[in-house]
């Protein structure tokens, strides 16, 4: 009696061992706490901070920095499923509005931190920015916004004459009526979002107000801008130069027209200092021009003096020259945009014309 009294005494341990460790993983599930995440996200230094979700609006090819932290996870990955670290840092250059998500979990609990870049794009119709009111109703297109607002400035100047109240963009599209009248003239028109004023603008254009018998002899004749889109891009090295932009402009109307130059804007990574100046060459006529590369308000005009005769074609093409020394640049894209041109009579396309992507190499 004495042997399996201390038998049956150790066979109860025994139970008493098996039964805790049968209960110990619901111990173990039920201690384990939920994660939490976090995110910084600074688009061209400017800098916002979420809780889980949140979205941001960027130019296009703006450098757009995320970073994550996250507190009681165990393991993590990002929207490609590929394993990060529980804090970091991931810098991209997004052409596409694109939502970046990033899980964090700990046992069966995970939670997604993600933020939405919006990528800023948009025109000004051409129609709309020749007028014989005082008073324009302007209009256009956006993407990568909600709302937006236009300014009118001096022609080649920084003084603003009229900002308007933010405007709601309705299935693309957005209209603004002037309520500042404006003497018979040449303005400078800036299209950008309202929700990222320090941003570059998203879209720029000449207005020409009056009757048009005064302010453009030309009236009854329009340009009809199109793009040729045979244009690859590539590598591009210092004091190189090389295509952006490849366009046919017909003169669609009875009287001749002067073509002025062409308006663009960097719409890549690399700051428009790396570029030194424009080329443009018209293809038919053999026509060339140079100019020093003099960006404002985001936009620079590559010049051309060209006259068109009616029912003439040609073609142009528009090269940026590289400047001389890009080590601050390496990496980093070219991608001009012709966002309107510059004419004597109306102008009539689907602007901006996105240009050709270049990356800077040694």
């Amino acid at each position: 009696m004495i042997i399996l009294s201390k038998y049956s005494s150790i066979f109860s341990l025994i139970l008493i061992i098996i039964g805790v460790s049968l209960i110990s993983p619901s111990v173990a599930v039920a201690a384990s706490s939920k994660p939490t995440c976090s995110l910084k996200v600074s688009v061209s230094g400017k800098v916002e901070t979420f809780k889980k979700t949140g979205d941001v609006s960027a130019d296009l090819g703006d450098k757009v920095e995320i970073v994550w932290d996250s507190k009681k996870a165990k393991e993590a990955t990002n929207n490609d499923g590929k394993e990060i670290s529980l804090s970091g840092t991931e810098t991209y250059f997004p052409v596409d509005t694109t939502t970046y998500s990033y899980n964090f979990l700990s046992g069966s609990k995970k939670v997604v931190c993600e933020v939405t870049v919006n990528i800023l794009s948009g025109s000004i119709t051409t129609q709309s920015l020749t007028s014989s009111s005082a008073k324009p109703t302007i209009s256009g297109t956006a993407t990568g916004t909600k709302t937006v607002q236009i300014k009118i400035q001096k022609e080649d100047s920084n003084k603003t004459l009229f900002k308007s109240k933010v405007v709601k963009v309705k299935n693309g599209q957005w209209k603004v009526k002037v309520s500042k009248k404006l003497k018979d003239g040449v303005y400078d028109v800036v299209l950008y979002s309202s929700k990222n004023t320090n941003s570059e603008n998203i879209a720029s254009g000449k207005l020409i107000i009056g009757d048009e018998k005064d302010t453009t002899p030309t009236s009854a004749t329009t340009l009809a801008v199109k793009s040729i889109p045979l244009l690859f891009g590539g590598t591009v090295k210092a004091g190189s130069s090389v295509p952006v932009s490849y366009l046919q402009i017909t003169n669609t109307g009875k009287s001749n027209s002067t073509l002025k130059g062409f308006w663009v804007k960097q719409n890549g990574s690399a700051n428009v200092s790396s570029i030194s100046s424009f080329i443009t060459v018209d293809d038919l006529g053999g026509s060339k021009a140079e100019s020093k590369a003099v960006f404002k308000n985001g936009s620079a005009l590559a010049v051309n003096e060209a006259t068109l005769l009616p029912g003439q074609m040609r073609l142009f093409t528009i090269k940026a020259v590289m400047d001389t020394n890009l080590s601050s640049y390496i990496g980093q894209k070219l991608m001009l945009d012709v966002v309107s041109v510059e004419a004597t009579s109306k102008v009539s396309g689907m602007f901006p014309i996105r240009g050709t992507t270049w990356t800077i190499n040694n």
